[in-house]
């Protein structure tokens, strides 16, 4: 881009500047924008304050899930670290459960 274009004031531009300076502007940003949307999520997420805040949820919540076996072949453990895996999470979190006292209603 010329720099006597970027050095005069807006009023003193023409249309046809403006316009030019405004579309290599708007192509620097969407290149920019694709860049940064081209990368990934990571997959694992690690310990219980990340999969809580995934989850919305409390940390608490998370200790209780993962006592009730809830989450069950969702979670690698290296000593004091755990890395649950994000995509078996939601397969996990997706399936219905039984009621507990499901047993007991009637067949209508």
């Amino acid at each position: 881009m010329n720099e006597s274009i970027l050095s005069r004031p807006v009023g003193c531009l023409t249309v046809q500047e403006l316009l030019s300076v405004l579309d290599e502007r708007y192509k620097q940003q969407v290149v920019a924008t694709q860049k940064t949307a081209a990368t990934p999520e990571p997959v694992f997420l690690r310990g219980h304050k990340e999969l809580a805040v995934f989850l919305h949820c409390s940390e608490s919540s998370i200790s209780r899930l993962r006592a009730s076996g809830a989450l069950d072949g969702c979670s690698i453990e290296r000593g004091k670290l755990i890395l649950y895996d994000r995509d078996k999470i939601l397969q996990a979190m997706s399936k219905k459960k039984p009621r507990k006292y499901e047993h007991w209603k009637r067949a209508s």
